[in-house]
């Protein structure tokens, strides 16, 4: 009996040999052209606490040491610390990168290349979510047993604040032994609100400033191939809905996973993301050609 799991894993796979082989510069120069002009942070202190699990919210840093001392964390958390790095502290997802091949026992340049762009908005198939640091944590980790495990200088926190030692009263951290900023670091941002939706107005400007590169049609990004074509690439909705409502204050189309706040949700994204497999952009695709062929014929009579 064979897994459709599996067979898409497989197509994945080879999905990205395939990239690697028309982009050989994948891990290091966006697909998306006009993503090269995105701002990032370059914060060092922030990257290097990202890679020693000292963020300050306990399921990145059990994620992140979990990685340095065995060489392997499962792909729920990889999406967890990738979209913490790009999405909250806004490093470039170069930086993910290249950790992810310096730490991991079953790296490999094309997989990993592929899943960075892709989670970095700037691959062939942006992700459709974003993975909120401690909603993520009270979906997968609700006794926080995995947390205790690799921050064990936190153990002793009740389940209440297991992932969020900030909210902890005064009372219960000395009970505890801890002392933030001291035996558990302090968060190296507080905003996260406020540093997603930097990091969302990033990518809106960066479609502003390169309108070339955006169909008018559909209003999705526009990626040359190497032989010159462009052809539209599955967009998140959020960019889409960000670059015509500018000032808006929500977005009914945000990427952020809400895990136990909205399973269903939630869960429909993530069947979607597993069905879809790039369907709609190669649709696009294959519609732009038969039009531009239409044209060319009508122009030869």
């Amino acid at each position: 009996m064979k897994s459709p799991k599996f067979l898409r894993k497989l197509a994945w796979r080879d999905l990205s040999y395939w990239l690697l082989t028309l982009w050989p510069d994948l891990p290091s120069q966006p697909t998306r052209v006009h993503y090269r002009d995105q701002a990032w942070s370059r914060d060092p202190g922030h990257l290097k606490a990202w890679q020693r699990g000292r963020t300050g919210f306990p399921l990145v840093d059990a994620a992140m040491r979990q990685l340095w001392l065995e060489g392997w964390i499962n792909n729920y958390l990889r999406h967890v610390v990738a979209s913490f790095l790009i999405s909250y502290l806004r490093l470039h997802w170069v930086e993910g990168y290249r950790w992810f091949q310096d730490t991991l026992l079953d790296a490999d340049v094309a997989i990993n290349a592929m899943m960075w762009q892709n989670g970095g908005m700037s691959g062939l198939d942006q992700w459709n979510f974003v993975m909120h640091p401690v909603d993520a944590a009270l979906t997968c980790d609700p006794d926080g047993a995995y947390v205790r495990k690799w921050c064990p200088e936190i153990a002793a926190l009740p389940n209440d604040f297991i992932h969020q030692p900030w909210k902890c009263p005064p009372s219960i951290l000395r009970r505890c032994g801890i002392k933030l900023g001291e035996t558990y670091p302090n968060r190296v941002i507080s905003d996260l609100e406020g540093a997603r939706e930097q990091s969302l107005t990033d990518v809106v400007n960066v479609r502003k400033k390169h309108p070339e590169f955006v169909d008018r049609r559909t209003g999705n990004d526009l990626v040359p191939l190497p032989d010159g074509l462009c052809v539209p690439v599955i967009t998140r909705k959020e960019f889409k809905y960000k670059l015509h409502h500018p000032e808006a204050k929500d977005n009914p189309h945000t990427a952020v996973l809400r895990g136990y706040r909205s399973r269903k949700r939630d869960e429909a994204i993530a069947f979607a993301n597993e069905r879809d497999f790039m369907a709609s952009a190669m649709n696009e695709s294959v519609k732009l050609t038969e039009r531009r062929l239409k044209a060319t014929q009508y122009e030869a009579l």
